[in-house]
């Protein structure tokens, strides 16, 4: 039986490979990175220049990168770094493009592809330019549940990436494109954003395990583990205080009390932690209050089944 092939990540992982070789030279925010490629590549490499922030974020939630907004070129940009993990894939990804290229050249001269076809294909997927505003992707991605922190971040790193672009324009005196026009399709950036910011958690890449199967078991774990703590407690409690061996009506009024405040919260409050963890997983991974919601309800219906006055008391 033949050994089954897959696709290797590299024909699509070019300016990963790039970004991660440029960042062992030094520090460098969004901007300082495309014009890197380009002035290094002899200007034959060719991508929209807004793809290269769904590409660093997904690396930085990968632990590849890191980031920080500082001053640089008299302005506040974030800035990223390489991580000693992201060096570690660097060196494995580059030996194994250079193992691989040579193959890839023979391919696409035997196809008779074009050299500028050939260096967008390699490139990746290039999104066609518009004149949009940043309107799109602020509102896709709302839209599309991811939390309002990082859409600011989003924003406010293309709009550094635009204000170099219009620089940039201004100093060469370019009338041939614009400052949104380099950054590409917006709809499709914003896409890439989504895409790239659910694959950064199990929650995000798996919502219907997460927030569909999980709920149910977890609230009952929960309940479980309160519910051993709080035997222990109440027992501690009896033998400190002499009260082992009595019935309730024996018992000190303290007592009752806390058995009874211990056994309402043994009720209420794994289900609504549950909850609460649900939502915080939903919001992190930007899926929105349709999932948090559903997860709720399920957390909800369990603890109707548990509720002593409940006709669904298993």
């Amino acid at each position: 039986m033949a050994k089954q092939r897959s696709n290797p990540d590299y024909l699509n992982g070019v300016p990963e490979l790039l970004i991660l070789q440029l960042l062992t030279r030094k520090p460098m925010y969004g901007y300082e990175l495309v014009q890197a490629i380009c002035t290094e590549s002899g200007q034959q490499l060719e991508f929209g220049e807004g793809s290269v922030y769904p590409i660093l974020h997904k690396l930085e939630g990968q632990r590849v990168l890191s980031s920080r907004r500082e001053a640089t070129g008299g302005r506040s940009r974030v800035v990223y770094r390489l991580t000693s993990k992201g060096e570690k894939r660097l060196h494995g990804s580059v030996a194994q493009w250079r193992q691989t290229v040579e193959a890839v050249n023979r391919v696409l001269d035997g196809a008779g592809i074009k050299p500028k076809a050939a260096r967008n294909l390699l490139a990746g997927e290039i999104p066609i330019v518009t004149t949009q505003s940043f309107d799109t992707i602020r509102n896709t991605l709302h839209r599309r549940g991811l939390p309002p922190h990082y859409i600011r971040r989003v924003v406010e790193e293309l709009e550094d990436h635009r204000l170099d672009i219009a620089g940039e324009l201004a100093v060469t005196d370019q009338t041939d494109t614009s400052d949104l026009e380099r950054l590409g399709d917006l709809d499709t950036l914003a896409e890439s954003f989504v895409d790239r910011y659910h694959n950064q958690t199990f929650a995000g890449r798996h919502p219907f395990v997460t927030f569909v199967l999980a709920p149910i078991p977890v609230v009952l774990a929960a309940w479980a583990t309160l519910l051993m703590v709080l035997l222990g407690v109440i027992k501690l409690y009896e033998l400190g205080f002499g009260e082992a061996g009595k019935t309730i009506a024996e018992m000190s009024p303290a007592v009752v009390g806390t058995a009874l405040a211990m056994y309402v919260a043994e009720i209420v409050v794994p289900p609504a932690a549950v909850a609460l963890f649900f939502a915080w997983l939903a919001y992190r991974g930007g899926k929105g209050m349709i999932w948090a919601s559903a997860a709720t309800l399920l957390v909800a219906f369990a603890a109707l089944c548990w509720s002593p006055s409940s006709p669904l008391r298993l």
